[in-house]
């Protein structure tokens, strides 16, 4: 995803869904990953743990980043780091629901988990294990929209990752102690790239991005998981 207050922290500007932002790591436009996460029931409720319901799944949009410039060795300042959900690895976190509207503010500053990380909300998408959901990624003019269709039981959740829903970017200071969110609508970093692209990212991994719509059809186990299902863009 494009995110110009993110790792390598080089460059201000990032064109999305453009094969433009293929550089060497010293001229690359800040990255963030998104993920679409998908937590099992049965698990001690979110945020303490992963669940979002004893009997019934839930899913969450998250922007994953790096607050790191490794060019010149320098990362956010500790205070802001200590102020935001995820550290130096900050995060969006925004649970899909029927409204498409978040149940607190997604961005890492503003973040409150016991409201946006709570999900005994009736606007959450709650979908039960053995039901049939579609998943569906694309772009809009204001970031990158994700929707989940339960085709078993007819209910539809989404989220889109834009600033009119609270996403936002935390202003990359790796000196003195000030801690700023910036509004953000996060919108996907490549059009077409092919499946051996190799992000600048810490951790090297791969990422595949098209323009249409991803759809995705899954079957949502039955009982506990070990750990949150992810679906993203062909990862």
């Amino acid at each position: 995803m494009c995110h110009t207050q993110s790792y390598p922290e080089l460059v201000s500007a990032c064109k999305p869904d453009s094969d433009s932002n293929i550089t060497p790591l010293a001229q690359h436009p800040g990255t963030a990953f998104m993920e679409l996460q998908f937590y099992p029931p049965g698990w001690v409720k979110q945020f303490a743990s992963r669940s979002c319901s004893a009997r019934n799944w839930c899913a969450a949009l998250t922007i994953d980043s790096l607050s790191e410039d490794p060019i010149n060795g320098l990362n956010l300042n500790r205070s802001c780091q200590s102020s935001i959900l995820g550290g130096i690895e900050y995060v969006n976190f925004a649970i899909l629901t029927h409204s498409g509207k978040p149940i607190g503010a997604p961005n890492p500053l503003q973040f409150n988990p016991a409201t946006g990380g709570n999900p005994t909300n009736p606007n959450v998408l709650f979908m039960r294990p053995g039901d049939n959901v579609t998943v569906t990624m694309h772009d809009t003019s204001h970031g990158l929209q994700t929707i989940l269709h339960d085709a078993t039981t007819g209910q539809s959740g989404s989220m889109t990752a834009s600033a009119a829903n609270g996403f936002g970017q935390i202003k990359f200071a790796p000196r003195g102690s000030s801690c700023t969110e910036l509004p953000y609508d996060f919108h996907p970093m490549y059009s077409t790239s092919s499946p051996g692209l190799c992000l600048a990212a810490r951790s090297g991994e791969r990422l595949q991005w098209h323009q249409r719509p991803r759809i995705r059809r899954h079957v949502l186990p039955e009982g506990l998981a070990g750990r949150e299902h992810q679906a993203a863009p062909d990862t």
